[in-house]
């Protein structure tokens, strides 16, 4: 029930999580791959010509365009700002090649009959794996200045060389194929160091700033590890069952695959939060994925084929100020609950929910929010959350939770506490009357009065006072409906007696099981009539 007021009783519907923003990149119906990302800009290997070229997607431009569809073929594509570099066999060997998204001018990094490649970039730094020596080593070009040089030549195999700024990651197996390592060089003159020293694997390294990345086989499978550069700490940033492979970073978000769920899904740790994330669990595969300024993209199969998604994960959401009105009454009181949800990203909640505690039930069941002013889409400033309902008679606590993608959000904290409020009494006289309400002297008037019992339980007796100068006189009631047994919706109890021309005024009472209930209020009050002439 998504509207009006409810009873007690509509148990909390599992929310299905998602991430709030992922969208679908490619449509196209042959296979989009290895996509990259830096800003705005996608980049992806496609065959939609029947060989592989290079495409790109802006995502503020909605625009969707060719960086390379040359007939040999490119693979692999890396970007940083406006340049996007890629494996190139136009001259029968591998290739570096580069496009330059503002110039809209193409280049060659390096062409060489020996084969380079599997290039990144990062500005207008490239490096790749080179095989003109005959084993693999790491080389580097800047395009823009038109200078490179050797990064490592090491006898043994270099390979999956990453870059960011003036620092060089790659995997190394000098220390023998049973033990491969992560290597680094600082362009800015601090020279090559080992970035890894356990005797297991590490390798498929990617760096960000001072911090690198990779996959790591210590405990058996492939985990996820980091190496903070500057404090030389290495921390494990994903150790679930399975394997987890290809991880990326840009600034304080790592992605990586993970097979933890049986198929391959994509997984985040967000460094500023100290928590983890899924980003994309679906049916199929999603694999190789890539992230900048907090936009994740992959290649994902659900569809039959290789398609290019992206996400952002939103920022966590925060509840506050969680309130009802009013704070005391009775069953058949409106009562209102409201909470103000917040999220600094701008991502809207999926959903708002409450549970509501009874004393009478001992437990709590959750309700559906909707929202106060549905215009109101600027959730960076608080957005106000509502529900009105009925209560049973009883105490009562409360408490909130928001949805917002894979993230949570409670009030109160930490979340499983409870508000109290508001205090129900557990019975009710309402809507008394008299008829008719006025008449002649020696005429029938009949009282009503209806009972509510929050809990379900019968009165021990109702009454009606028929006050008059000579004072009151009191009448007990009975049932209008005696087969009607449901006294949470209210049932009717009647009085008819005979009245003598006067003045008079009138009041009901009952016993309920726990204590005397009085109507109208307060106590000891009388409501006027009927006028009854001679």
């Amino acid at each position: 029930m998504r509207a009006g007021a409810l009873a007690l009783g509509v148990a909390l519907a599992a929310a299905a999580p998602g991430v709030a923003s992922e969208m679908r990149v490619t449509t196209d119906s042959g296979n989009q791959e290895a996509p990259t990302i830096s800003g705005s800009v996608i980049v992806w290997q496609d065959d939609r010509n029947g060989n592989s070229d290079i495409y790109g997607y802006d995502v503020v431009g909605t625009q969707e365009f060719p960086v390379c569809t040359q007939a040999a073929g490119q693979y692999r594509p890396d970007i940083s700002g406006n340049i996007v570099v890629y494996d190139d066999f136009r001259n029968t060997n591998w290739d570096i090649y580069y496009y330059d998204l503002d110039a809209e001018s193409e280049g060659w990094v390096v062409v060489d009959p020996g084969g380079a490649s599997n290039p990144a970039v990062s500005g207008t730094g490239v490096v790749w794996t080179d095989t003109r020596a005959s084993n693999a080593d790491i080389y580097y070009w800047d395009v823009g200045l038109g200078s490179g040089q050797v990064i490592c030549n090491y006898m043994s195999t270099q390979t999956n060389a990453d870059i960011s700024g003036d620092l060089v990651v790659w995997q190394d197996v000098r220390g023998g194929f049973n033990n491969i390592d992560i290597y680094g060089y600082d362009l800015s003159g601090g020279g090559e160091f080992q970035v890894t020293t356990d005797t297991s694997h590490q390798q498929c390294p990617a760096v960000s700033g001072r911090r690198v990345v990779y996959e790591d086989k210590r405990n058996g499978a492939w985990d996820i590890y980091m190496k903070d550069l500057d404090t030389s700490v290495e921390t494990p940033i994903c150790t679930a069952a399975g394997d987890q492979t290809e991880p990326a970073i840009d600034g304080d978000l790592i992605v990586w695959t993970d097979a933890r769920n049986g198929n391959a899904d994509i997984y985040a740790y967000d460094l500023s939060l100290g928590s983890e994330r899924p980003v994309c669990v679906h049916d199929g595969e999603q694999v190789h994925p890539d992230v900048s300024q907090g936009r994740i993209v992959w290649a994902d199969d659900r569809n039959g084929h290789w398609d290019i998604y992206s996400a952002v994960l939103p920022t966590p959401p925060v509840l506050s100020s969680g309130y009802v009105t009013p704070d005391t009454g009775n069953t058949s009181t409106h009562f209102t609950y409201r909470v103000k949800y917040w999220n600094t990203g701008g991502f809207a909640a999926d959903s708002v929910w409450i549970a509501i505690w009874s004393g009478w039930s001992g437990s709590a069941r959750w309700y559906e929010m909707w929202e106060y002013d549905a215009g109101d889409t600027d959730v960076t400033d608080g957005k106000w959350y509502t529900l009105s309902c009925y209560l049973d008679g009883s105490a009562h606590a409360y408490r909130f939770a928001a949805q917002c993608g894979y993230e949570a959000a409670y009030w109160p904290v930490p979340a499983g506490q409870y508000a109290s409020g508001p205090a129900v009494e557990p019975v009710t006289l309402s809507s008394g009357y008299v008829m008719p309400s006025s008449g002649s002297g020696g005429g029938e008037f009949t009282y009503r009065i209806k009972y509510w019992s929050g809990v379900n339980a019968a009165p021990v007796s109702v009454w009606v006072g028929v006050w008059s100068p000579a004072g009151t006189t009191w009448h007990q009631m009975w049932a209008l409906d005696p087969a009607d047994t449901n006294y949470r919706d209210g049932k009717w109890y009647t009085y008819r007696r005979t009245l003598a021309a006067g003045t008079y005024a009138y009041r009901f009472s009952v016993h309920a099981p726990d204590k005397w209930y009085a109507w109208p209020l307060p106590s000891g009050s009388y409501r006027s009539g009927p006028s009854v002439g001679g």
